[in-house]
């Protein structure tokens, strides 16, 4: 028995030690490389399988934001502000001297009402650099402005007065968007010349505005410039400036007729006028017919305007100073003024419509101003009268005070509604 179990044993031995050691003889040994933590390239690690649907979320690592450097306030010079601007009036750049003697270039502002309109992208405070050189002594030490700010009129009037380049704080504190800025000159061109020499803003201008549909010039004297329309207390701000009824304080040419009338029909407008002139024949030494194709004569610029944007409707209001001296002339002879000017125009206007208006101060003269419309060709050839403007001689020196102005803006812009269906 003993015997039978000792062999059992030694079977069961025998058959462990091939299970065991079958096949290895042939395995490579794999010895590792002294000096170095890197595993050999056998060596799989093992690794834990992640839970079915667990979403890997990647570890952030706070950053501190960067500190953003404060805008720095940009100064456009004439050039670029005047490309960005809409101009109203015969507006151009020109170099000048500046009161020392240094070269200079600006927009100028030179007849009545003239005026820049542009955008901008801003922040903060606007600034205008300008200069004037007003004329007229004593009684006219100031040119007047007005200063639009979105909308809003800031300063109704601006008193520039004849000094080296002045800063113009126009707009203070304005919020983050985009803002409209107008200019406007009270003054006429006798006055004396403005320009704007720039503009310094913490941002960027924008797109030059649209023109409007409609483009009306209008042609005039003292009555188109405000004249004395102020005088003798609707002067606002510049009490101060109050002298004589000839001094710029009394004449806003923004609150005259011909710019009152424009604004009721959205129209843009040039306006070329000067106290004292007629057609052909007034207080001046020069006349209408001599200087109307001229920049501006008032200001010293005789080149010849370039009439590049064609207006469609030319309203006229010459004759009071035509007539108060035809006592040298001769009624004939300022009828024949009359129809030389309208063709003067016509020449350089070949499809605007053009209307004479005539009545503010006088209206004696109204038949001699519907005779020449007649002899031009009247209506046929688009030249047309409306001489029931309301007189009115409240102002300075016998002229319209504002009341009267308004009254015949609008009797002025419902014939021009009548007539054109503008």
């Amino acid at each position: 028995m003993k015997k039978i179990l000792l062999c059992l044993l030694l079977l069961v031995l025998t058959v462990s030690a091939f299970s065991c050691g079958g096949g290895t003889e042939n395995a490579p040994t794999v010895v590792p490389t002294e000096g170095t933590s890197q595993m050999p390239e056998e060596t799989i690690l093992p690794t834990q399988a992640p839970s079915q649907g667990a979403t890997k979320v990647p570890t952030k690592v706070p950053t501190q934001a960067p500190t953003q450097a404060p805008a720095k306030p940009v100064t456009y010079n004439a050039d670029a502000l005047y490309a960005a601007s809409k101009v109203q009036g015969r507006v151009a750049v020109y170099d000048y001297l500046s009161k020392r003697k240094e070269d200079r270039r600006g927009i100028s502002l030179d007849y009545t009402a003239s005026a820049i309109q542009f955008t901008a992208t801003c922040e903060g405070d606007v600034t205008l650099q300008v200069s004037a050189f007003p004329k007229g002594g004593t009684s006219a030490p100031y040119i007047f402005m007005n200063i639009y700010v979105d909308g809003k009129l800031m300063e109704s009037r601006k008193a520039c007065g004849f000094s080296k380049e002045t800063d113009i704080v126009i707009a203070t504190g304005l919020k983050r968007g985009t803002h409209t800025f107008l200019i406007e000159r009270q003054n006429e061109a006798e006055k004396g010349q403005f320009y704007v020499n720039s503009v310094t803003l913490t941002g960027t201008l924008g797109k030059k505005p649209a023109n409007s549909k409609l483009y009306i010039e209008f042609i005039g004297e003292s009555i188109t410039t405000g004249y004395g329309n102020l005088y003798p207390d609707d002067i606002g701000d510049a009490k101060a400036f109050k002298t004589d009824a000839t001094s710029s304080c009394y004449q806003d040419g923004t609150r005259a007729w011909a710019y009152l009338t424009a604004k009721k029909l959205g129209a843009d407008y040039s306006i070329v006028a000067q106290q004292g002139i007629g057609a052909s024949v007034g207080w001046q030494p020069h006349t209408m017919l001599q200087t109307y194709t001229q920049t501006c004569y008032q200001t010293g610029r005789t080149q010849a305007w370039n009439f590049s944007r064609q207006p469609d409707l030319i309203v006229i209001n010459l004759g009071t100073n035509d007539l108060g001296v035809s006592h040298s002339t001769g009624k004939a002879a300022v009828q024949k003024g009359f129809v030389d000017l309208l063709k003067l125009v016509r020449s350089k206007n070949p499809n605007a419509k053009i209307l004479w208006v005539y009545g503010a101060m006088d209206t004696s003269g109204a038949p001699v101003v519907e005779a020449a419309v007649k002899e031009a060709g009247g209506s046929s050839k688009g030249f047309y009268a409306y001489t029931k403007l309301v007189p009115n001689g409240e102002g300075g020196i016998g002229h319209p005070v504002v009341s009267a102005h308004q009254k015949n803006a609008g009797l002025v812009a419902a014939e021009i509604k009548r007539l054109f269906n503008f």
